[in-house]
């Protein structure tokens, strides 16, 4: 699946998920500046509000651009 492999670099410890600061720290690399709402709001989506991470093999699609 290579959007797991490009959902990976966000995953700086490798622990397979992604949390609110590696996803910031990510976006931030690449010239995307993110405010803490923002941050939250894709959490959000990806529907890890309760845990705080993305679990990002199990739920890929979510981060998927429609």
């Amino acid at each position: 699946m290579p959007i797991v492999t490009d959902i990976q670099a966000f995953d700086k410890n490798r622990d397979g998920y992604i949390d609110e600061h590696e996803l910031r720290q990510t976006m931030h690399e690449l010239g995307m500046k993110l405010s803490t709402e923002d941050v939250s709001a894709m959490m959000s989506r990806a529907g890890c509000r309760i845990t705080g991470r993305v679990y990002y093999e199990g739920c890929y699609s979510s981060f998927t651009f429609h």
